[in-house]
């Protein structure tokens, strides 16, 4: 529009839409290569014209010029500017308040494969298939399927609340990705952004201040919106392929130097559960030029085998409020709330809430899983699946278990299978005897649960068994009873090298009579009490084989006379800051960055009970994660402990420090792997545990050694026990690698230790682990 200054681009498809004031105008179309061209036109009150125009070749031959330029990309003159205007951005409000529409659908299928043609293998890489792209061999019906409606209230930088008002799952969540925001803050205005459940390394953004650094950017091309503001459409992608950072597309408002859309992906490599993730974030200008995210898209895809999972997560924003007065304490480390309510919506609050309707894949998933859930939960069918798991079968006898189940009353009984009865490395040789598990639900989510085995021993003609009952009775606190009766064999030191503890000298014939209680005070506060009664006797009057003694030297049970214990115990444990979110009948913890103190004290009874003992124990605990942004991860521990009064400390209750394993490298955080022998301590000690996952930040630097997605691990560690003058310090570094086991990760580990000790000279070996991935604790023991 050439008097006013602005203007528009075409889409690929040419067309193009101008809103223009009433009267005449001269526009001007002009493109690379073809002769500009200038058409009057003349606009009436509410009239909608149709103006097509055809450029004409440009004729004019030029000579071949070389041109040459070292001005950089103007991308990086626009990032500049963005990243210098961000701070705008993420201070343009005191709080918010906003209503959070969230849908998330993973489907699974199996595909045969087949070459891919041409079609298929054009795109931008981001996402699934549009609808009516998809092969037509297949048919999605199975998947899971996820609504939830919340009100969601925020406090820069990082302070959240969630109200939970609806919530709907179908299928199994396990694979659905984002169903409340506490999962992550896609902010990318911020330096970093950490997503726990995508990835162990927070991710750089490409509006970080360092960005320059990780990043490359290109002008892809400029646009113009429907009021004629420019708009930079700028690509970026990484320096080098490392695991901490995006590749994809940003959308800039000239003059503004806002966001108006973020298209970004991951790669492989970077991801914990899923092979491939993508997102697309809106972002709107609201009154009073604030700017808000919209709408955000996450697509994802995971595969294990023949079996495929593509998954799309849609988060919807809408009715934004600000500064508004909350209460002094409305934001505090309950991040969300969902009552029974929410759950309790029925399709037609679904239908008026939803923002946009279901595609025909959710439509056949909400069709499938309700059909499932239908079936799964009538009385027929729950009578026939009881009658089934009761049925009593060879191959449930001699290897999956038997077991009776009543669905109706909640409760199930276990036996097990007969080969599960044979217990042929215990003390004194082969034992025979069954078990049994019963388990009773309530309404309410409290639970009781009862176990009991008893077992013969061939050799020795002696009878042993145990009685095990736990009652929960608060689900929201964790707060359980435990009695226990046991008279059985036990372990002098249950905390020793694998070796050692089969070693007969570890051993000795305990009859147990135990109470405990725990529950958490407060939030992050946790009481565990217990009180045990123990006659502990030696093993030195039975009779042994001869297999173990062929690779164990010296293989003698350990000789005491017999003796009464009563030991109490109290731990409190508390994690400052713990984050958790609300269910309506139980709690999920989600972590905290501070740590985790512990105090345990131990007092062995004098006199009561026929108890010949007496002591008392202390021991002090520190545990920490720390994530070190983009460098990777650190855990450490710190304990120290000490008998006060050991009067009387017979050899089960020493304080021991465990040797270590060979070839095996055992937990960091709680064992040393080059001690030579196991040691006990009465006086005080102090052990220090330290260990630093890089999570590929060095190894990413390494061309070519990076595609094998080798990680890298360091640490160590140092022991000092006060009455032994003993000295022990440790050092390790490993690589580590991330295998798939269906949907399950499992780690494996080499490692070089080299340790010294006040006793021996620096020596060093190589040791090796195997991890499986937690997904409930979504985090890797170490």
């Amino acid at each position: 529009l050439k008097e006013m200054g602005i203007g528009v681009t075409t889409k690929s498809d040419g067309k193009y839409t101008m809103t223009v004031p009433e009267g005449s105008h001269e526009l001007v179309f002009s493109f690379m290569g073809y002769r500009q061209k200038t058409v009057t036109i003349t606009v009436r009150d509410g009239q909608r014209i149709t103006q097509n125009v055809w450029l004409e070749t440009n004729e004019v031959e030029l000579r071949e010029v070389m041109v040459s330029s070292k001005r950089r990309d103007p991308a990086y003159e626009i990032m500049q500017q963005v990243i210098e205007n961000k701070e705008r951005y993420r201070n343009q409000y005191q709080n918010s308040s906003s209503e959070v529409y969230i849908r998330a659908m993973e489907i699974k299928e199996k595909r045969e494969k087949k070459p891919a043609s041409e079609e298929e293998t054009r795109g931008d890489g981001f996402g699934l298939e549009e609808e009516g792209e998809k092969s037509k061999d297949k048919e999605a019906v199975q998947g899971s399927y996820a609504e939830v409606k919340m009100t969601r209230h925020f406090q820069p930088p990082n302070k959240i609340k969630e109200i939970t008002t609806a919530k709907k799952i179908r299928g199994s969540k396990f694979g659905l990705f984002y169903l409340s925001t506490t999962a992550g803050e896609f902010d990318f205005y911020d330096n970093i952004i950490s997503i726990p459940e995508l990835g162990e390394t927070p991710f750089i953004s490409p509006l970080s201040r360092t960005a320059i650094l990780t990043y490359k950017y290109q002008l892809k091309e400029t646009l113009f919106d429907e009021e004629g503001r420019m708009i930079y459409r700028i690509v970026f992608k990484p320096r080098k392929q490392g695991n901490a950072s995006f590749s994809g597309e940003l959308l800039v408002y000239d003059k503004f130097w806002s966001l108006l859309q973020v298209t970004a992906a991951l790669e492989k490599g970077n991801l914990i559960k899923y092979d491939k993730f993508s997102l697309v974030q809106d972002y709107i200008c609201l009154p009073d030029s604030i700017w808000v995210v919209s709408k955000q898209v996450f697509e994802y895809h995971a595969k294990t085998g023949k079996m495929e999972y593509p998954g799309r997560t849609t988060v919807t924003y809408s009715d934004y409020k600000f500064n508004t007065a909350y209460a002094r304490k409305f934001f505090s480390n309950e991040l969300a709330v969902t009552t029974q309510d929410a759950y309790d919506k029925d399709s037609a609050y679904w239908n008026a809430e939803r923002p946009e309707p279901l595609s025909v894949e959710e439509q056949k998933i909400i069709s499938f899983q309700d059909s499932v859930f239908a079936r799964i939960n009538s009385k027929e069918y729950l009578d026939s699946v009881d009658k089934d798991f009761n049925k009593i079968t060879v191959d449930k006898l001699f290897w999956h278990g038997q077991g009776y189940r009543n669905r109706e009353k909640k409760k199930e009984i276990w036996f097990g299978s007969i080969p599960d009865y044979i217990r042929p490395f215990a003390p004194g040789g082969l034992r025979f005897g069954p078990y049994l598990n019963y388990f009773k639900k309530f309404e309410n989510e409290h639970f009781l649960m009862f176990q009991t085995d008893v077992d013969y021993g061939w050799r020795n003609r002696d009878v042993k068994g145990s009685v095990r009952v736990d009652y929960r009775y608060n689900p929201f606190k964790l707060a359980t009873i435990t009695l226990k009766y046991k008279h059985n064999f036990d372990v002098i030191n249950p905390f020793d090298s694998y070796l050692n503890m089969i070693r007969r000298s570890n051993f000795i014939e305990t009859t147990d009579y135990m109470v405990a209680h725990k529950f958490e005070v407060i939030n992050g506060l946790y009481l565990y009490t217990s009180a045990t009664l123990n006659h502990r006797k030696p093993i030195t009057g039975y009779k042994f084989g001869t297999l173990a003694d062929e690779f164990i030297d010296n293989n003698l049970p350990t000789e005491f006379e017999a003796y009464y214990s009563l030991i109490t115990n109290v731990r409190l444990s508390y994690t400052f800051g713990q984050k958790y979110l609300r269910e309506p009948k139980r709690k999920l913890v989600l972590g905290s960055k501070w740590p985790t103190i512990s105090l345990t004290y131990q007092k062995g009874i004098d006199r009561w009970l026929n108890s010949d003992i007496d002591f008392d124990y202390l021991e002090f605990e520190v545990t920490q994660q720390v994530n070190v942004g983009t460098v990777g991860r650190s855990n450490y521990r710190l304990a120290t402990g000490k008998f006060p009064n050991h009067r009387d400390l017979r050899l089960v209750d020493y304080r021991y420090h465990r040797q270590g394993d060979m070839w095996l490298y055992s937990n960091p955080l709680y064992t040393f792997q080059l001690v030579e022998r196991t040691m006990s301590s009465r006086d005080i000690f102090y052990e220090a545990h330290y260990i630093h996952h890089f999570n590929g930040a060095i190894v990413n630097n390494i061309p070519y050694l990076k595609k094998t997605r080798i990680t890298t691990v360091a640490g160590g560690g140092g022991l000092y026990i006060e009455e032994s003058n003993y000295k022990y310090v440790e050092a390790f570094f490993g690589a580590e690698r991330i295998f798939k086991m269906g949907r399950r990760r499992f780690r494996l580990g080499a490692y070089w230790v080299i340790a010294e000790t006040s006793e021996s000279k620096p020596k060093g070996t190589f040791k090796f682990s195997f991890e499986f991935f937690s997904n409930r604790e979504n985090k890797w023991r170490f």
